[in-house]
């Protein structure tokens, strides 16, 4: 007869069963903040759950992707859901099987308020060590929830699990896990296998606002294999709620450069790259600063550079994005300094006003100064090509009902390795309001 046993706790004190048939549930519950708003209030509903994401012994992550992602992003309305489900998921050398992941994502009205939960189920995870022997686990389940329920916000994150096994030289190991005794962040040290950690778990809650983030088991594999010295989380769910003003919407980027040199082949990804949250940022500047970037590979080195949003909400919401570059160096041929672009939409009446800019101080190609040429090509939106060195395209502006986006410069080069291509995307700004 299989045992069951169910513990809700704090922060402060929880407890989790482990065993090899036994069943445990441990959670971690975040305090209440009351609220001085009705209850008929406008939420925005953040929520996302995946199975699997792989870390180096570093911390860094491997990019294997989220496997079985769902989410819900940036809505106002409950009764939504996203779900995912693989049957299997396979990780490198097949040391390590996790499946079936089944993830779901929901925004939910309450009887008095709403919440924001999402929920990752694992029906197994194998490890296996070649000569050593396997551990798997079954049935774990983790959940986030971000809560607003009579004037209060809360956040709570929990772990649910039906068993666990370890199986060294043939034999069946006893877990000597405390029932009594194992609070989340718990680690288990399983020798020449792994070490487990269970329910890393993060919540915060405001005047405004609840999130919760939590990974209901870390594996670091200690074997020896393609996943030796990396750390495998499993059972992701991540939720947020808040209350917003009962008009408005905002959203878009301000992002120094990005590129796609050599035909893809090498990519800077997204340099200074800043992202306006729906629920905006009450008209403050928010901001993500590099100090400077090589691209190795190619001939690229960027500046320092920044990407930058603000956005305010109400019945008049506006958008507001800029990017800056100190300075860029395109091979040895083409100099560009102090880039900057802007985009800005306003709602109001219902109607939409859409600015952008572009601004250049200087660019130099082929030891020549072309930026008068590269001002006028900027007014008046054409490009211009610099023989066998590169072919800009100023201020490319793309505008929609509620939106608009500018590029700087997009600048494809001339004189590296051809035929393949190498385009670089400089000072790139897109705002949106409805």
């Amino acid at each position: 007869m299989r045992a069951t046993s169910k513990v809700v706790a704090t922060l402060a004190a929880t407890a989790l069963t482990v065993g090899g048939l036994a069943a445990a549930t441990t959670s971690a519950t975040g305090a209440t903040s009351p609220s001085d708003r009705a209850s008929a209030k406008r939420f925005n509903f953040i929520s996302s759950a995946y199975g699997t994401r792989v870390y180096n012994k570093n911390g860094d992550l491997v990019d294997s992707g989220r496997t079985a992602w769902s989410l819900i992003a940036c809505t106002s309305k409950t009764g939504k859901t996203d779900r995912d489900h693989l049957a299997k998921v396979e990780l490198p050398g097949g040391q390590l099987s996790i499946g079936p992941v089944t993830t779901k994502a929901r925004s939910v009205e309450t009887k008095n308020g709403a919440k924001s939960v999402s929920t990752t189920k694992v029906g197994a995870i194998v490890l296996k060590a070649s000569g050593i022997g396997s551990l798997k686990i079954e049935g774990l389940t983790g959940t986030s929830e971000s809560s607003y329920a009579n004037g209060k916000y809360a956040q709570k994150g929990s772990v649910d699990l039906l068993g666990i096994k370890a199986v060294l030289a043939g034999i069946e190991v006893p877990l000597p896990f405390n029932p009594d005794d194992i609070n989340p962040g718990q680690e288990f040290l399983i020798p020449g296998l792994a070490k487990l950690r269970f329910l890393d778990n993060n919540g915060r809650v405001g005047s405004n606002v609840a999130s919760n983030n939590s990974v209901a088991l870390e594996i670091k594999v200690l074997t020896g294999g393609p996943l030796k010295g990396q750390t495998v989380r499993v059972g992701y769910a991540r939720t947020k709620l808040e209350g917003i003003p009962k008009h408005g919407r905002v959203g878009g980027y301000g992002e120094a450069a990005h590129s796609e040199l050599l035909d893809g082949v090498v990519s800077t990804g997204r340099v200074g790259y800043q992202k306006l949250s729906c629920t905006g940022t009450n008209g403050k500047w928010e901001r993500n600063s590099v100090a400077g970037l090589k691209v190795p590979g190619a001939p690229v080195r960027i500046g320092a550079a920044s990407g930058q949003a603000r956005g305010t909400l109400g019945k008049s919401p506006v958008a507001h994005t800029r990017a800056r570059i100190a300075d860029v160096k395109l091979t040895n041929n083409l100099k560009i300094g102090a880039i900057e672009s802007y985009a800005k939409v306003t709602k109001k009446n219902g109607k939409y006003k859409k600015t952008s800019g572009v601004s250049v101080l200087r660019v130099r190609a082929g030891g020549e100064n072309v930026t008068k040429q590269i001002n006028k090509a900027i007014k008046n939106q054409k490009s211009i090509t610099i023989p066998g060195i590169a072919k800009i395209t100023p201020n490319v502006v793309k505008k929609k009902k509620r939106s608009i986006s500018v590029t700087g410069l997009k600048i494809t080069l001339l004189d590296v390795a051809k035929p393949l291509s190498s385009a670089i995307y400089l000072a790139n700004s897109e705002a949106k309001a409805k």
